[in-house]
């Protein structure tokens, strides 16, 4: 199933990265779970994204 998603990463993950930018809570977390799960499946495809995530995901660590 993964090498049927990966063709789609650098599209779709851009998209999850803005979401977590999102000021509605239940779209923040909706959007890292996806996150999450797609860097579990696909590394290698996630990578060249990895300083995108962790500058958006830093910024929401601190999130109530």
């Amino acid at each position: 199933m993964e090498h049927d998603f990966s063709p789609f990463v650098s599209k779709f993950l851009p998209v999850l990265v803005d979401f977590v930018a999102s000021p509605d809570w239940a779209t923040r977390k909706v959007a890292i779970d996806a996150i999450y799960s797609m860097s579990a499946m696909l590394k290698d495809e996630i990578m060249p994204f990895r300083i995108d995530i962790l500058k958006v995901l830093n910024h929401c660590r601190v999130d109530k």
